[in-house]
């Protein structure tokens, strides 16, 4: 069974978020958002996230950069989040956005790995367990799941 995920390039642009409306319409398994190279996403589109999230569709963000490191503003967050260039990340986060650690360098190893565990598991909470220990460490997690306890 091929599991149906939708990969949606994000731009600036208002066509993500009309884009995005039609995707969570057309009843896929999981969204895969190709973020800014932070792995920011633009505010606008956190609405289609929380929409996506609250109809138990996993959204997943990777990075559009080529490089194999990760370097954003929550995963070496303090005690304040800059105000500005990276705070629509953490909303993302806030509305059910899971950033992954591997980037576009392994592009279509997340894609088939997201697809073949759609497949295989059809709880919402199971699929993100999975994805997440897949595509990132456990160190990368425990960072993301500390930002969002404080931050979200």
């Amino acid at each position: 069974m091929t599991s149906n995920i939708a990969v949606v390039y994000v731009t600036p642009f208002p066509t993500t978020s009309a884009l995005l409306n039609c995707v969570i319409d057309g009843g896929v398994e999981a969204i895969l958002l190709e973020t800014y190279g932070s792995g920011a996403v633009p505010e606008k589109i956190v609405p289609q996230i929380q929409k996506a999230t609250s109809n138990l569709i996993p959204v997943f963000g990777i990075r559009q950069t080529w490089s194999n490191c990760w370097s954003t503003e929550w995963s070496m967050h303090t005690d304040q989040i800059a105000p500005g260039t990276y705070h629509a990340e953490v909303i993302a986060i806030a509305a059910g956005m899971i950033p992954l650690q591997k980037d576009l360098v392994c592009e279509m190893e997340v894609i088939e790995g997201i697809q073949e565990i759609c497949s295989a598991h059809v709880d919402y909470f199971s699929k993100i367990r999975e994805v997440r220990r897949r595509f990132s460490s456990e160190r990368f997690n425990l960072v993301l799941d500390n930002v969002k306890e404080k931050y979200c």
